[in-house]
């Protein structure tokens, strides 16, 4: 059914706006200590914080959680 004046096609939902997530958040999402996200910053298998000003740093959300998902998908595409 069609409200006059509009289309029946799907409107996608609006893009969600980035977020910054502070490090207790980055701990809390991964399971990893301090010491080991920034030991996998400096291996290159962790994304790199954003610098926000003064000794402040984040890290981009969906990063993040790209990592996660990569790193699901590797353990389940393992042969075992």
């Amino acid at each position: 059914m069609s409200v006059a004046g509009q289309d029946d096609a799907v409107v996608s939902p609006k893009p969600r706006a980035m977020r910054i997530v502070r490090l207790p958040e980055v701990k809390t999402l991964t399971g990893l200590s301090r010491s080991t996200v920034y030991e996998r910053i400096r291996e290159g298998g962790f994304p790199k914080p954003v610098g926000l000003g003064g000794r402040n740093v984040g890290w981009v959300e969906r990063e993040v959680i790209a990592w996660i998902e990569d790193r699901v998908a590797a353990s389940r595409s393992s042969v075992r």
